[in-house]
């Protein structure tokens, strides 16, 4: 059956005031394949969906949603999905809010593995921090967003969660912002954040953050100032990038080498499944590469 020229305006109407709606209201974005999030409209206000409060006018139409400190039951209807990656829309000028249980506190870079730390929360004001975590009695935050004060020995006296996150640190490098900081005595417990915890999206990544030497396991990796292997996104589609991906696996100790083995000598060949070097792929068509 055929809609009408009405009914077809109707439904686009429909369409279109459940889109405005959707695009006020902000997005969901993934990260790591099994994690959401709830983006504001700016890209500012960063959560997890269950710390998105809703608001809603008389009809029942969501007005407005925010990130707030308690958690809620409500689910996020007719929240758009924000069709690009979270690094991409997520400014996060706050940072983001999520429980504790979905933030990474297990063992790395070596380190053993410790029991979840008893009791009440420090009450102190400096406070203690484990692995990513920094708590006090007043909050929890990845560490790059903790803050410490000292007085004039050098010696902390107090220390909180502020508002902007300055550099995550290599798991295996102690924090220069929490030195004089003490180790809190086992993994945090979820009661000692009831409220959640402020991090950001480095902080919430499940792989470990190494600082070292020599050449990175992973072929596409690189070492960045901290000595840490990261993806940055190697690229062939030029002489110029490809230059440049290879003089920094160099500098890493690594050899020319890709998955398949050792570069080929014509700049224009590469490497298929089997090793094999040329211009051409399974298909015969000609596939030019820079290394």
């Amino acid at each position: 059956m055929f809609l009408t020229q009405s009914a077809l305006v109707t439904t686009a109407l429909l369409a279109s005031g459940a889109l405005t709606q959707a695009l006020e209201s902000g997005c969901l974005t993934r990260s790591e394949e099994d994690r959401y999030y709830y983006v504001s409209p700016s890209g500012e206000e960063c959560c997890a969906p269950d710390y998105a409060t809703i608001e809603r006018d008389d009809g029942g139409k969501i007005t407005t949603i925010r990130c707030g400190i308690m958690r809620s039951i409500e689910r996020l209807p007719g929240v758009r999905s924000c069709y690009k990656k979270a690094e991409e829309v997520m400014t996060c000028t706050n940072g983001i809010r999520v429980r504790l249980p979905v933030f990474p506190q297990e063992a790395r870079c070596g380190s053993e593995k410790v029991k979840t730390a008893t009791g009440r929360v420090p009450l102190d004001e400096v406070g203690c921090y484990r692995g990513r975590i920094y708590v006090n009695s007043r909050g929890c935050c990845s560490i790059e967003y903790a803050m410490v004060n000292y007085n004039h020995r050098g010696r902390p006296i107090s220390g909180h969660c502020g508002r902007r996150a300055g550099i995550l640190p290599p798991d295996n490098v102690e924090p220069e912002n929490l030195k004089g900081v003490p180790q809190c005595r086992g993994y945090i417990p979820e009661s000692w954040c009831p409220f959640g915890i402020i991090t950001s999206l480095a902080a919430l990544k499940k792989a470990e953050r190494c600082s070292g030497k020599g050449c990175c396991t992973g072929w596409e990796q690189t070492r960045d100032q901290n000595g840490v292997c990261r993806r940055e996104g190697e690229s062939f589609a030029t002489k110029e990038s490809a230059k440049a991906y290879w003089e920094a696996r160099q500098q890493d100790g690594c050899e020319k080498q890709g998955p398949n083995g050792r570069c080929c000598a014509h700049a224009t060949h590469f490497r298929d499944s089997k090793g094999a070097c040329g211009d051409t792929d399974e298909s015969g068509s000609v596939v030019t590469a820079s290394s």
